[in-house]
C-alpha cells in the first residue's frame, strides 16, 4: 500500500469514530434536556425516598403505583387477581362487566357509566330529561299533560302512579276508577263517582251530607268543650243554627272524658253569626269522626245564652260548654239545709233529688279592662259537677274559695283574679250535709284535703299558666263528685275530670 492510500483509509477511520463520538454526546444532551422539561428521566428524587418520579400523565410499571394498583394500559388502577376475563373490568379492584355507554340521540346529561354525554350545556343552558339543552328560562307548557315531557322545552310535567304508563298523549292509563262506597267525589283515576243534589256536599268519604250555611255578616269566635265523662270512646258534636235555619252555621266535634283525667283545651275558636239569635243541637257518637253536618238535627236545636242576652256580641270569644250525665253514676241526694242543695248520694236513706241541668251553658271569655278593653288576665273555676251544688278550691291552705255550681245558667263571666300558686286542689264543700260529719269534723276534713295528700281531694291541677300576668285561664270541673264513705274519712265512687282552657290566646305557657 502506498502512502497516499495509508493516508485515505486514515482519514476515514478518524470521520465514523469522530460520528459515533458525536451521537452518543447528542443523545445524553438530549436526555439532560427532556428531563428538566418534565419528560422520562432515571435519574432518582430524593423527596420520596429513592423511588421514580411517577409521570404526571400515567405510569410505567407497577413500581409508579400505590400498593395494591397496577399498571394497566399507563394508568394506576386496583389489582384485580386474576386478570379479569373479556368482557370485564377491574373496577376498585373488583372484576365488574364492562359498561356500554348509551347516549343515542342524547347531547347531555348521565351516560349511564357515569360518564356524560356530548359536550354539554352552556352556562345559560339545562339539561332536560330527555338529553336536549334548551336556556334556562324556558317555560315548560304542560297543558293537558299530567305525565311525560312537554313539547316546548322537554320538562316533565308529572309522573303516573304504580302501576300506571304514561301515554304519548301525556295522560296516565291503566287506571282503574274506585267508587266502592262513594256516592260523589273523585274516582282516583281523575273522573267522578257522582255529585250531589240540592244544597248537599260531598265529604272526604265519597258521601252526600248537608253543606254548611254561609255567613258574610260580622262574627264573634266559638269554642266547643264536651264535659261528658264515660269510660268509653266516645264524642258529641254540636251544631250551631240560626233561629229559624235548618242548616248549620258551624259544626263541631269534641271527644269525651275519661275519669280522673286533665285535659288541656287550646284557644281555638271558630267563627259563627254576631249579633243575631243562635241555636244549638248536640249528638252523642260512638268513636271520634271528624264533625259532619250530616250528624246535625235542628228539631233538637235551643236557644244558647239567656232569654234576654241571646246574641253573641261583634268580634267577642265564647265558650259553648255541653255536659250530659248517665243517672245510673250519679245518683243525687237534697240536702235539708237550704246552703247544701245537692250533693253525692251517700246512703238509701237519702232524699233523692234530680240532678243539676243538662242545658249548654255560654261562658264570655277573657276579661277586659272598662277603661281601654284591653285584655286582663285571669284565673276563673268553674264547678260543672253533676251531683254537687259547691265544690272548694285552693292554690294554699289559706286561699279556700268555694265554688257554686253553675248548671243551667244561660251567660256566665266569673274570672277572679290569678292564682297565687300553680297548684289547685279541689275539694268536696258538702262534707257536712250528709249528717256523718259535724261542721267542725267537716271544715278540718277540708283543711287536710287542701294541703293536698288527703283522700278526701277530688282533684288536683298543676298549670302554671293559672298564674299567668298575662293570658286568662279557666278549670272546667266535670263528671260526679265522689259520695262520703261510711267512716267519713274518704270518698267513693269519685268520676271528676278537669278541662283548662286557654282563653282567648295561648301564649307561651301550657
Amino acid at each position: 500500500m502506498n502512502l497516499r492510500s495509508y493516508l485515505h483509509c486514515v482519514s476515514v477511520a478518524v470521520w465514523f469514530a469522530f460520528l459515533a463520538c458525536t451521537s452518543a454526546t447528542g443523545g445524553s444532551e438530549d436526555s439532560a434536556v427532556a428531563s428538566r422539561d418534565g419528560g422520562p428521566s432515571d435519574d432518582v428524587s430524593a423527596s420520596d425516598g429513592g423511588r421514580p418520579d411517577v409521570p404526571t400523565s400515567g405510569c410505567r410499571a407497577a413500581s409508579d403505583c400505590d400498593e395494591g394498583q397496577a399498571c394497566r394500559s399507563g394508568v394506576c388502577r386496583a389489582e384485580c387477581t386474576p386478570d379479569c376475563p373479556t368482557g370485564f373490568d377491574c373496577v376498585a379492584g373488583a372484576c365488574t362487566p364492562a359498561c356500554t355507554p348509551s347516549c343515542g340521540a342524547r347531547a347531555c346529561g348521565a351516560d349511564g357509566c357515569g360518564g356524560t354525554c356530548g359536550e354539554g350545556c352552556t352556562d345559560g343552558e339545562i339539561c332536560t330529561a330527555e338529553g336536549r339543552c334548551i336556556e334556562r328560562e324556558c317555560a315548560p307548557d304542560c297543558t293537558d299533560r299530567e305525565c311525560g315531557v312537554d313539547l316546548v322545552c322537554g320538562l316533565r310535567c308529572g309522573e303516573c302512579g304504580a302501576g300506571r304508563d304514561c301515554g304519548e298523549n301525556g295522560r296516565c292509563g291503566g287506571c282503574v276508577p274506585s267508587c266502592a262506597a262513594r256516592e260523589c267525589g273523585d274516582d282516583g283515576c281523575g273522573g267522578s263517582c257522582g255529585s250531589c243534589a240540592g244544597s248537599r256536599t260531598c265529604g272526604p268519604e265519597g258521601r252526600c251530607g248537608e253543606s254548611l250555611r254561609p255567613w258574610d255578616g260580622p262574627s264573634a269566635s266559638l269554642r266547643f268543650i264536651n264535659g261528658d265523662v264515660f269510660a268509653s270512646s266516645s264524642s258529641r258534636t254540636l251544631c250551631v243554627y240560626g233561629p229559624d235555619d235548618e242548616r248549620p252555621y258551624a259544626v263541631l266535634s269534641q271527644p269525651t272524658l275519661m275519669p280522673g283525667e286533665v285535659r288541656t283545651v287550646r284557644a281555638t275558636y271558630v267563627p259563627v253569626p254576631a249579633l243575631v239569635p243562635l241555636r244549638v243541637s248536640h249528638h252523642f257518637r260512638v268513636g271520634s269522626d271528624p264533625a259532619d253536618p250530616a250528624d246535625c238535627d235542628p228539631r233538637d236545636a235551643v236557644v244558647i245564652g239567656s232569654p234576654t242576652v241571646n246574641r253573641l256580641l261583634e268580634d267577642a270569644a265564647y265558650t259553648l260548654v255541653v255536659r250530659t250525665f248517665d243517672r245510673f253514676f250519679t245518683d243525687c241526694a237534697a240536702g235539708e239545709a237550704p246552703e247544701c242543695g245537692l250533693f253525692p248520694r251517700s246512703g238509701s236513706g237519702d232524699a233523692v233529688a234530680d240532678c243539676t241541668s243538662e242545658a249548654p251553658v255560654l261562658f264570655t271569655d277573657g276579661f277586659r279592662s272598662g277603661l281601654t278593653g284591653e285584655p286582663i288576665a285571669y284565673a276563673r273555676l268553674v264547678n260543672l259537677t253533676t251531683n254537687a251544688s259547691r265544690l272548694n278550691a285552693a292554690s294554699s291552705p289559706g286561699s279556700a274559695s268555694s265554688l257554686p255550681n253553675r248548671a243551667g245558667e244561660g251567660l256566665v263571666l266569673g274570672y277572679g283574679p290569678p292564682l297565687d300558686s300553680a297548684t289547685l286542689v279541689l275539694c268536696p264543700g258538702y262534707l257536712g250535709c250528709s249528717g256523718r260529719l259535724s261542721a267542725a269534723e267537716a271544715s278540718e276534713a277540708n283543711r287536710r284535703c287542701w294541703r293536698g295528700g288527703s283522700e278526701l281531694e277530688l282533684a288536683n291541677v298543676e298549670n302554671a299558666r293559672l298564674t299567668s300576668s298575662v293570658h286568662a285561664t279557666s278549670v272546667y270541673v266535670f263528671g260526679s263528685a265522689g259520695r262520703l264513705d261510711a267512716t267519713g274519712g274518704s270518698l267513693g265512687g269519685n268520676r271528676v275530670a278537669i278541662v283548662v282552657a286557654h282563653d282567648e290566646s295561648d301564649g307561651p305557657l301550657f
